[in-house]
């Protein structure tokens, strides 16, 4: 796996990102790398980086920032998910192990379930117009989980 920027901005050449700033960022588990898209690339630009991962060794994740600017090492911050290790093989460790039903005895678990049933007709109106456009329903609740 590198984690050289220039390894990585090099891999970009001749392709549909060239040109892209490629950022290197901080996080607790070491380095990452993050270059500016638009929405409608998302698709076009995880393809293209996906190609890339036998070279790189590392697996696009595409990602949006909560506050103006680009996304930064905001986004790995603890403060935004609660406690705990919050390295990625921690987060699938977890995932793994977890259930439906401690998603939902979590502490938002009481309010989405509401939510959900509050909305259920707009929700599944959304899901249904998100899958005839290409996209995947949402799993495990409705709010594009």
């Amino acid at each position: 796996m590198t984690d050289s920027r220039d390894e990585v901005a090099s891999a970009l050449e001749g392709g549909f990102l060239e040109g892209r700033e490629v950022r290197e960022l901080s996080a607790d588990w070491g380095v990452t790398f993050a270059v500016d898209i638009v929405p409608s690339e998302l698709r076009e630009a995880w393809r293209y980086l996906r190609a890339l991962v036998p070279r790189l060794g590392r697996w696009p994740v595409a990602a949006m920032g909560i506050w103006d600017g680009p996304f930064d090492e905001r986004s790995f911050s603890r403060w935004l998910y609660g406690e705990g290790e919050d390295s990625p093989q921690a987060i699938c460790a977890r995932a793994r192990e977890l259930t439906l039903e401690d998603a939902l005895a979590g502490p938002n678990g009481r309010d989405a379930q509401c939510y959900d049933a509050m909305f259920w007709d707009k929700l599944v109106e959304y899901q249904r117009d998100s899958t005839s456009r290409g996209g995947c329903p949402a799993r495990g609740g409705g709010c594009g989980a």
